[in-house]
């Protein structure tokens, strides 16, 4: 736009972004990814090794 926008005009494109936040706050819920939890499993294993 290259200027601030008027709150109208902020409002209208938060509005639609608001609409799409199933899908972009799904990718957020790591402790819901199996490959995420996995991932964490492994790497505690191998902390534990170097700790230890």
């Amino acid at each position: 736009m290259g200027k601030l926008p008027t709150m109208e005009e902020y409002m209208a494109y938060a509005t639609k972004i608001n609409s799409m936040s199933p899908e972009i706050y799904k990718y957020l819920n790591f402790d819901k990814m199996d490959e995420y939890v996995e991932s964490v499993g492994r790497g505690r294993e191998i902390a534990v090794k170097l700790i230890a």
